[in-house]
C-alpha cells in the first residue's frame, strides 16, 4: 500500500494511490506532479521494562515475607481441610510471578500480570475461612 498527500492543494487529504500512480507515472500524467509519497508511519517503540519479577512484587504489595505468609495460610488450610479461592488465585499468580525471576533475576519485564487481588483482601478471605466451622 503505498501512501500518498496531496502536494499542492490539500496535504490533509492522503489517499492510497498504489494502483493508479504506477500508470500515472509511465504515461507522464500531469495527476503524479500533484501527490508526494507519505512518510512511512512510524511504529511506536515498545515501553521499555520497568521491573525485575522481585519489583513487580513489591510493586503489587507482594513483597518482602508476604508470599511466606500466603504460604503459610495455604498450609494452615489444608490442615483444616478447607480453601479460599482468592488465595489460590494469588498463589498461582505468585508462583508465576516467581518462575519469571527464577530464570533471570536480574531481567526488567514490562508485561507482567496485575495480582488478582489486593494482598489483604486475599489474607482476610483465608482467615474467614479459617475461622468459620
Amino acid at each position: 500500500m503505498s501512501q500518498y498527500y496531496r502536494r499542492i492543494n490539500d496535504p490533509s487529504d492522503i489517499r492510497d494511490l498504489s494502483d493508479v500512480m504506477p500508470g500515472w507515472l509511465a504515461s507522464n500524467n500531469p495527476k503524479a506532479n500533484a501527490w508526494e509519497p507519505c512518510e512511512p508511519p512510524v511504529e511506536p517503540e515498545p515501553p521499555a521494562p520497568t521491573f525485575t519479577a522481585e519489583g513487580h512484587l513489591d510493586a503489587q504489595g507482594y513483597g518482602g515475607a508476604r508470599p511466606t505468609t500466603l504460604l503459610y495460610l495455604k498450609l494452615q488450610l489444608q490442615a483444616a481441610n478447607k480453601s479460599s479461592t482468592k488465595l489460590a488465585a494469588a498463589q498461582a499468580w505468585l508462583d508465576g510471578i516467581i518462575a519469571v525471576g527464577a530464570q533471570d533475576p536480574a531481567a526488567q519485564h514490562d508485561d507482567l500480570p496485575a495480582a488478582p487481588f489486593a494482598f489483604a483482601e486475599v489474607v482476610q478471605e483465608a482467615l474467614q475461612t479459617l475461622q468459620t466451622p
